[in-house]
Protein backbone atom coordinates (compact mmCIF):
# COMPACT_ATOMS: atom_id res chain seq x y z
CA UNK A 1 0.00 0.00 0.00
CA UNK A 2 1.57 3.31 -1.04
CA UNK A 3 2.69 5.58 1.75
CA UNK A 4 1.21 9.07 1.54
CA UNK A 5 3.60 12.00 1.58
CA UNK A 6 2.84 15.47 2.92
CA UNK A 7 1.51 17.84 0.31
CA UNK A 8 4.20 20.22 -0.89
CA UNK A 9 3.46 23.82 -1.66
CA UNK A 10 4.83 25.73 -4.60
CA UNK A 11 6.97 27.73 -2.18
CA UNK A 12 8.52 24.49 -0.87
CA UNK A 13 9.49 23.52 -4.41
CA UNK A 14 11.06 26.90 -5.15
CA UNK A 15 12.90 26.88 -1.82
CA UNK A 16 14.45 23.51 -2.66
CA UNK A 17 15.75 24.90 -5.94
CA UNK A 18 17.71 27.61 -4.10
CA UNK A 19 17.03 30.19 -6.78
CA UNK A 20 18.65 33.62 -6.38
CA UNK A 21 16.53 36.62 -5.57
CA UNK A 22 13.18 36.86 -3.87
CA UNK A 23 10.26 34.66 -4.89
CA UNK A 24 6.71 35.77 -4.10
CA UNK A 25 3.90 33.34 -4.81
CA UNK A 26 0.19 33.88 -4.39
CA UNK A 27 0.68 37.35 -2.92
CA UNK A 28 -1.49 40.29 -3.89
CA UNK A 29 0.42 43.55 -3.98
CA UNK A 30 -0.80 46.58 -2.11
CA UNK A 31 -3.07 48.85 -4.17
CA UNK A 32 -1.29 51.80 -5.74
CA UNK A 33 -2.10 55.04 -3.99
CA UNK A 34 -3.28 57.89 -6.22
CA UNK A 35 -2.96 61.63 -6.47
CA UNK A 36 -6.17 63.23 -7.73
CA UNK A 37 -5.88 65.04 -11.04
CA UNK A 38 -8.43 67.65 -10.03
CA UNK A 39 -10.94 66.31 -12.57
CA UNK A 40 -13.21 63.47 -11.45
CA UNK A 41 -13.81 62.27 -15.02
CA UNK A 42 -10.07 62.08 -15.69
CA UNK A 43 -9.54 60.28 -12.37
CA UNK A 44 -12.00 57.67 -13.59
CA UNK A 45 -10.21 57.23 -16.90
CA UNK A 46 -6.81 56.88 -15.18
CA UNK A 47 -8.06 54.44 -12.57
CA UNK A 48 -8.13 56.90 -9.68
CA UNK A 49 -5.66 59.63 -10.61
CA UNK A 50 -1.89 59.93 -11.01
CA UNK A 51 -0.20 56.89 -9.45
CA UNK A 52 2.05 57.57 -6.48
CA UNK A 53 5.42 55.87 -6.52
CA UNK A 54 5.33 55.72 -10.30
CA UNK A 55 6.57 57.74 -13.25
CA UNK A 56 3.89 59.14 -15.58
CA UNK A 57 3.99 61.21 -18.76
CA UNK A 58 1.88 64.01 -20.19
CA UNK A 59 2.69 64.48 -23.88
CA UNK A 60 1.54 66.96 -26.48
CA UNK A 61 2.68 69.63 -28.88
CA UNK A 62 3.04 73.31 -28.00
CA UNK A 63 -0.41 74.82 -27.22
CA UNK A 64 -1.93 71.33 -26.92
CA UNK A 65 -3.13 72.03 -23.37
CA UNK A 66 -0.67 69.76 -21.54
CA UNK A 67 0.49 72.65 -19.33
CA UNK A 68 -3.08 73.31 -18.23
CA UNK A 69 -3.38 69.68 -17.20
CA UNK A 70 -0.15 69.87 -15.21
CA UNK A 71 -1.19 73.07 -13.47
CA UNK A 72 -4.48 71.44 -12.54
CA UNK A 73 -2.55 68.65 -10.80
CA UNK A 74 -0.30 71.18 -9.03
CA UNK A 75 -3.32 73.16 -7.86
CA UNK A 76 -5.08 70.06 -6.55
CA UNK A 77 -2.03 68.81 -4.67
CA UNK A 78 -1.14 72.14 -3.06
CA UNK A 79 -4.75 72.95 -2.13
CA UNK A 80 -4.88 69.64 -0.26
CA UNK A 81 -1.86 70.59 1.80
CA UNK A 82 0.76 68.58 -0.08
CA UNK A 83 4.12 69.87 -1.19
CA UNK A 84 4.73 69.93 -4.94
CA UNK A 85 7.82 70.61 -7.02
CA UNK A 86 8.01 71.89 -10.59
CA UNK A 87 11.31 71.54 -12.45
CA UNK A 88 10.69 74.01 -15.26
CA UNK A 89 13.20 73.63 -18.11
CA UNK A 90 11.37 75.91 -20.60
CA UNK A 91 10.89 78.53 -17.85
CA UNK A 92 7.20 78.65 -18.76
CA UNK A 93 5.66 78.96 -15.30
CA UNK A 94 4.17 82.35 -14.37
CA UNK A 95 3.43 82.75 -10.64
CA UNK A 96 0.50 85.12 -11.16
CA UNK A 97 -1.17 82.77 -13.63
CA UNK A 98 -0.39 79.89 -11.30
CA UNK A 99 -2.25 81.60 -8.47
CA UNK A 100 -5.19 82.25 -10.81
CA UNK A 101 -5.17 78.52 -11.62
CA UNK A 102 -5.45 77.71 -7.91
CA UNK A 103 -1.83 76.77 -7.14
CA UNK A 104 -0.75 77.53 -3.55
CA UNK A 105 2.69 79.06 -4.12
CA UNK A 106 3.70 78.56 -0.48
CA UNK A 107 3.60 74.80 -1.10
CA UNK A 108 5.32 74.86 -4.49
CA UNK A 109 9.06 74.48 -5.10
CA UNK A 110 9.86 76.04 -8.49
CA UNK A 111 13.22 75.13 -10.04
CA UNK A 112 14.55 76.53 -13.32
CA UNK A 113 17.53 74.37 -14.36
CA UNK A 114 19.78 75.29 -17.31
CA UNK A 115 19.86 71.83 -18.91
CA UNK A 116 18.06 68.50 -19.15
CA UNK A 117 20.79 66.69 -17.22
CA UNK A 118 20.68 69.18 -14.35
CA UNK A 119 16.88 69.15 -14.39
CA UNK A 120 16.85 65.37 -14.02
CA UNK A 121 19.34 65.56 -11.17
CA UNK A 122 17.16 68.17 -9.47
CA UNK A 123 14.15 65.86 -9.77
CA UNK A 124 16.12 62.96 -8.27
CA UNK A 125 17.38 65.07 -5.35
CA UNK A 126 13.88 66.38 -4.59
CA UNK A 127 12.44 62.87 -4.65
CA UNK A 128 15.25 61.60 -2.42
CA UNK A 129 14.60 64.43 0.05
CA UNK A 130 11.07 63.12 0.59
CA UNK A 131 7.96 64.93 1.74
CA UNK A 132 6.68 65.84 -1.74
CA UNK A 133 3.39 64.48 -3.02
CA UNK A 134 4.01 65.57 -6.62
CA UNK A 135 7.24 66.16 -8.52
CA UNK A 136 6.82 67.38 -12.11
CA UNK A 137 9.60 67.71 -14.66
CA UNK A 138 8.61 69.91 -17.61
CA UNK A 139 11.11 69.16 -20.39
CA UNK A 140 9.57 71.44 -23.01
CA UNK A 141 10.72 70.24 -26.45
CA UNK A 142 14.20 68.81 -25.78
CA UNK A 143 16.43 67.62 -28.67
CA UNK A 144 16.71 63.84 -28.82
CA UNK A 145 20.48 64.02 -28.28
CA UNK A 146 19.89 65.42 -24.78
CA UNK A 147 17.75 62.45 -23.72
CA UNK A 148 19.56 59.31 -22.59
CA UNK A 149 17.63 56.10 -21.95
CA UNK A 150 19.49 55.63 -18.66
CA UNK A 151 17.69 58.67 -17.24
CA UNK A 152 14.26 57.16 -16.90
CA UNK A 153 14.95 54.00 -14.83
CA UNK A 154 16.73 56.19 -12.28
CA UNK A 155 13.82 58.62 -12.08
CA UNK A 156 11.27 55.80 -11.86
CA UNK A 157 13.20 54.16 -9.00
CA UNK A 158 13.48 57.50 -7.18
CA UNK A 159 9.71 58.01 -7.47
CA UNK A 160 9.07 54.50 -6.13
CA UNK A 161 11.32 55.03 -3.12
CA UNK A 162 9.72 58.41 -2.38
CA UNK A 163 6.13 57.27 -2.88
CA UNK A 164 5.49 60.45 -4.85
CA UNK A 165 3.68 60.96 -8.13
CA UNK A 166 6.37 61.87 -10.67
CA UNK A 167 5.17 63.41 -13.94
CA UNK A 168 7.17 64.12 -17.08
CA UNK A 169 5.78 66.79 -19.40
CA UNK A 170 7.16 66.80 -22.93
CA UNK A 171 6.19 66.92 -26.58
CA UNK A 172 6.52 63.15 -27.10
CA UNK A 173 6.89 59.92 -25.21
CA UNK A 174 10.43 59.56 -23.91
CA UNK A 175 10.39 57.25 -20.87
CA UNK A 176 9.22 54.12 -22.69
CA UNK A 177 8.43 51.19 -20.41
CA UNK A 178 9.72 53.12 -17.37
CA UNK A 179 6.49 55.15 -17.41
CA UNK A 180 3.59 53.39 -15.75
CA UNK A 181 1.18 55.79 -17.43
CA UNK A 182 1.30 58.03 -20.50
CA UNK A 183 -1.41 60.54 -21.32
CA UNK A 184 -1.45 62.18 -24.76
CA UNK A 185 -3.06 65.63 -25.00
CA UNK A 186 -4.26 67.34 -28.17
CA UNK A 187 -6.22 70.54 -28.75
CA UNK A 188 -9.34 69.48 -30.64
CA UNK A 189 -11.32 72.73 -30.81
CA UNK A 190 -10.52 76.37 -30.04
CA UNK A 191 -13.39 78.46 -28.71
CA UNK A 192 -13.99 82.18 -29.19
CA UNK A 193 -16.42 84.51 -27.44
CA UNK A 194 -19.25 86.03 -29.40
CA UNK A 195 -19.45 89.70 -30.24
CA UNK A 196 -17.86 92.33 -32.42
CA UNK A 197 -14.43 91.59 -30.93
CA UNK A 198 -14.16 87.83 -30.39
CA UNK A 199 -11.79 86.81 -27.61
CA UNK A 200 -10.16 83.45 -27.03
CA UNK A 201 -12.41 81.44 -24.70
CA UNK A 202 -10.55 78.18 -24.18
CA UNK A 203 -9.97 74.80 -25.76
CA UNK A 204 -11.62 71.45 -25.99
CA UNK A 205 -8.86 68.96 -25.28
CA UNK A 206 -8.73 65.36 -26.38
CA UNK A 207 -6.94 63.21 -23.81
CA UNK A 208 -5.94 59.65 -24.70
CA UNK A 209 -4.36 57.07 -22.40
CA UNK A 210 -1.50 55.77 -24.56
CA UNK A 211 -0.06 53.55 -21.83
CA UNK A 212 -1.36 52.34 -18.49
CA UNK A 213 0.22 49.39 -16.72
CA UNK A 214 -2.17 49.68 -13.76
CA UNK A 215 -5.49 49.47 -15.61
CA UNK A 216 -6.85 49.33 -19.14
CA UNK A 217 -5.18 51.66 -21.68
CA UNK A 218 -6.90 53.02 -24.76
CA UNK A 219 -9.49 55.18 -22.99
CA UNK A 220 -10.02 58.77 -24.05
CA UNK A 221 -11.64 61.89 -22.67
CA UNK A 222 -12.80 65.18 -24.17
CA UNK A 223 -12.65 68.11 -21.78
CA UNK A 224 -13.13 71.89 -21.99
CA UNK A 225 -10.32 74.11 -20.67
CA UNK A 226 -11.07 77.74 -19.93
CA UNK A 227 -9.05 80.82 -19.00
CA UNK A 228 -5.98 80.45 -16.78
CA UNK A 229 -5.60 76.70 -16.98
CA UNK A 230 -9.00 75.98 -15.42
CA UNK A 231 -11.45 73.36 -16.57
CA UNK A 232 -15.19 73.13 -16.99
CA UNK A 233 -15.90 69.81 -15.25
CA UNK A 234 -19.41 69.62 -16.70
CA UNK A 235 -17.95 69.41 -20.21
CA UNK A 236 -16.01 66.18 -19.60
CA UNK A 237 -17.04 63.44 -22.00
CA UNK A 238 -15.17 60.16 -21.46
CA UNK A 239 -15.22 57.51 -24.16
CA UNK A 240 -13.76 54.05 -24.58
CA UNK A 241 -11.68 53.34 -27.65
CA UNK A 242 -9.61 50.39 -28.80
CA UNK A 243 -7.22 48.93 -26.23
CA UNK A 244 -4.59 48.42 -28.92
CA UNK A 245 -3.04 51.86 -28.27
CA UNK A 246 -0.76 50.63 -25.47
CA UNK A 247 2.67 51.31 -26.97
CA UNK A 248 4.98 49.39 -24.68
Amino acid sequence: MPVSTPARTALDVFSALALPGTVRLGMVGEPVRRLATGLSALDGVLGGGWPRGRLSEITGTVTSGKTALLWCALATATQRGELAALIDLPDAFHPTQGVNAGIELSRLLWVRPPSVAIGLRCAELILEAGGFGLVALDLGTPPARHLRTSMWPRLARAAERAGAAAILVTDRRVAGSCAAMSLAVAARTRHWSRGAWPLFDGLTLQLAVARNTLSAPGQSLAIRARGSCSFAESNCAPTITSHQHDAR
